[in-house]
């Protein structure tokens, strides 16, 4: 087993006060177990995040989890959707990340905007490119609707202004909606 610390996960903890963090394998809902230390001796189903938005052990102390290869990473707003896999109102904040021997890497850049509407005027190359991968925030500020994103050429896609959407800060460029098993409206 090669446990290594979380990393690439993108919110800022303190928007997700009293959330609760749960790993799963990549792309589904089969949850993966997280450890509190590299040796993998106490495991854990899920964390939540304290009233300033750090992690923290049932004991109240500090902590930072350690997962065994790919992982997805949610906070969900409530125990009991952590604990039904209910990611409806879940916040997705890793995607497809593995850990090898303490050193983390990830398949894709994980970006993160406030709205759908941050990320399609981005301008900037190095945050807006073939292959990015982004975390939006809200659709719509105020409206929720947070997602994953992919930032593909826009002549390899057809916009549609729902799950593509051109950007508008580098033309040649559009976003896809991921699309997991289940879509919240919102999105």
């Amino acid at each position: 087993m090669a446990l290594s610390p979380i990393a690439f996960i993108a919110p800022n903890y303190r928007d997700f006060k009293t959330y609760w963090l749960k790993a799963y394998s990549p792309g589904t809902t089969t949850p993966k177990t997280m450890a509190l230390d590299s040796a993998g001796v106490v495991t854990v189903a899920k964390m939540e995040l304290n009233k300033d938005g750090f992690l923290e052990s049932a004991g109240g102390a500090l902590v930072i989890p350690y997962i065994d290869g790919f992982y997805d990473a949610w906070l969900f707003p409530t125990e009991a959707e952590a604990d039904a896999n209910d990611t409806i109102n879940a916040e997705r904040v890793a995607d497809n990340i593995i850990g090898v021997n303490g050193e983390v890497i990830a398949d894709a850049i994980v970006i993160r905007f406030n709205t759908l509407g941050d990320a399609l005027s981005e301008s900037n190359p190095t945050l807006m490119f073939d292959g990015a991968a982004l975390n939006i925030k809200e659709r719509t500020t105020g409206n929720g609707g947070g997602a994953m994103w992919d930032v593909v050429l826009t002549t390899s896609v057809t916009p549609n202004t729902y799950e593509v959407v051109q950007c508008t800060g580098i033309f040649t460029l559009s976003l896809v909606l991921r699309i997991q098993d289940k879509v919240n409206v919102r999105e």
